[in-house]
């Protein structure tokens, strides 16, 4: 029997994130030229991937806007963004009290410097920030983009969604969809903002007078933090959590049918429940075929990837144990001790599987009861093999791609007619989604992606540290049982050093609050 109450958090990768000099509050900024310089006021080109290395401390930085990766000249010494030339980063806490990271070249150990404000271009400095010394011009801090994904719906008004329609007006019904996913961003000492998954940047905002709506933050933030959020735990007769604007200290609460917040905490009108974006779905993509597993009611198969394909449910039933079930065809995969691959109605030992990770970010998907790994050949043949030297070809390795509702992005939406633009809501279903989002098996760049239980008590920065370190496979264990095991491991230059990060260090929390993942507040 499988517990229902398991859930997988909705995470998006690469981690994106705007990365500003802690000396004067300006953005790391790029242009299609591959020049690096310092921006007054943030805007596309200061958006960075930051994608992990896998088994490795390090990672690279690339530009969201034109996908060329943050390096240096080595002649010059300066700082570029290059088409073809990854070099590798790393980072280590500011010494001082003053906070913030420096971001380190890997390769001549040295960190990324702001130089002098009126320059076009960047340079790496000579040294690191003295111990003693305040904010210096080679700190930086971090500010988080992506997050995990979820649903918001009230459990009193027969599961009422929350939803962004394509003005940015937020609205709520009985339907989910991806105009109803909320993305959850961590903003440091336990605060979020709450985004919206399809428009990117409009972002849940409330005032002292009760009203709720969206803010476009393509500019810089609200005076007053109007736009974050703390979501806890809601009181013991209540089963879910609130959430409440820290700046007015109100209640988000759906009363009457109008969506609002209260000075009070007014009963079950100010409870909410969060749940996966995804629903434990998942498509069972081969690395070797690059093909999906989809199956019917009679056996399983491999098919080209399409839009209309199904996807399969991944259902928890003890530590290291899982089953994958097609809802459509109220079938589970199986398999037997002759490697034969099937599905049938019901769960049983045959239907058990494992999952473990590869050194390259994939999986293998193990027979709990014969101990053979799932695999397919280039005739697109399922079966089940032994533990052998096949299992170093990709045949043997698989991802689990996260199944995202259906939406429709911004620029999707603009190149639809103004006629048109009415009708657009209606005809969301079907659409392509429009971001990468990670399972806690996989993420976009490969490798296991975990986070640690103390996620709530993290700053964003240091919340950057744990999910770098997570994804890049140092110390990260995996998501499990709606609680995640700790990630834990330092950031470092190949060596040890005083300064290293370490996830468990007590100077990188703030007050405890332990409340992360979001969908699996049941288990806070």
């Amino acid at each position: 029997m499988y517990n229902k109450s398991f859930v997988f958090p909705c995470l998006e990768s690469p981690i994106r994130c705007y990365l500003a000099c802690a000396w004067n509050n300006r953005y790391l900024s790029s242009n299609n030229t591959s020049n690096v310089w310092i921006a007054e006021e943030r805007d596309v080109w200061c958006e960075w991937y930051i994608l992990p290395v896998i088994n490795s401390n390090s990672f690279c930085i690339q530009s969201v806007k034109t996908n060329y990766f943050l390096s240096i000249s080595k002649e010059e010494n300066r700082l570029m963004a290059s088409k073809g030339k990854r070099d590798t980063w790393f980072v280590e806490k500011n010494p001082t009290a003053y906070g913030g990271y420096l971001i380190i070249h890997e390769e001549n150990g040295e960190p990324l410097g702001e130089g002098d404000s009126s320059q076009t271009v960047l340079f790496l400095t000579e040294g690191k920030v003295e111990k003693r010394s305040k904010i210096s011009k080679n700190v930086w801090t971090m500010e988080m983009l992506t997050g995990e994904l979820c649903f918001i719906f009230s459990p009193t008004v027969k599961n009422e969604y929350i939803g962004c329609d394509v003005f940015g007006k937020i609205y709520t019904t009985k339907k989910f969809g991806g105009w109803e996913v909320w993305r959850f961003v961590e903003a440091g000492e336990g605060f979020v903002k709450i985004s919206s998954w399809t428009h990117d940047t409009k972002y849940f905002c409330s005032d002292r007078t009760g009203q709720v709506y969206t803010i476009d933050t393509k500019h810089p933030a609200l005076p007053g933090g109007k736009e974050k959020w703390k979501v806890l735990k809601g009181p013991s007769d209540f089963h879910g959590v609130t959430i409440q604007a820290p700046s007015t200290g109100r209640y988000l609460q759906l009363k009457e049918g109008k969506l609002q917040t209260t000075d009070n905490l007014e009963g079950l009108s100010c409870v909410w429940h969060l749940s996966s974006a995804n629903r434990n779905r998942y498509f069972l993509h081969s690395a070797y075929l690059h093909k999906r597993v989809i199956t019917n009611k009679i056996e399983p198969r491999i098919k080209k990837v399409i839009s209309k394909d199904l996807p399969w449910t991944v259902q928890y039933i003890s530590d290291d144990t899982f089953a994958f079930y097609a809802e459509y065809h109220d079938r589970y995969l199986s398999s037997d001790d002759a490697g034969n691959v099937s599905v049938s109605p019901h769960l049983q030992d045959y239907e058990k599987w494992r999952i473990q990770e590869s050194d390259d970010g994939s999986f293998y998907i193990i027979s709990k009861q014969h101990d053979r790994f799932l695999t397919c050949d280039k005739n697109k043949k399922i079966h089940t093999v032994i533990q052998s030297n096949e299992l170093n070809t990709p045949s043997c390795k698989w991802y689990l791609e996260s199944a995202m509702p259906s939406s429709i992005s911004s620029k999707q939406i603009l190149s639809k007619s103004i006629a048109g633009i009415a009708g657009v809501a209606g005809v969301a279903v079907g659409i392509a989604v429009i971001a990468p989002v990670a399972a806690p098996f996989t993420i976009a760049t490969g490798g296991m992606y975990a986070i640690s239980t103390t996620a709530g008590t993290m700053g964003a920065e240091a919340l950057f540290i744990s999910m770098v370190t997570a994804a890049a496979g140092v110390g990260a264990g995996g998501v499990v049982g709606g609680s995640v095991y700790k990630a834990t491991g330092a950031m470092r230059n190949k060596k040890d050093c005083i300064d290293q990060i370490n996830i468990d260090s007590d100077n990188m929390m703030d007050e405890p609050m332990n409340n992360r993942p979001f969908c699996a507040w049941e288990t806070w």
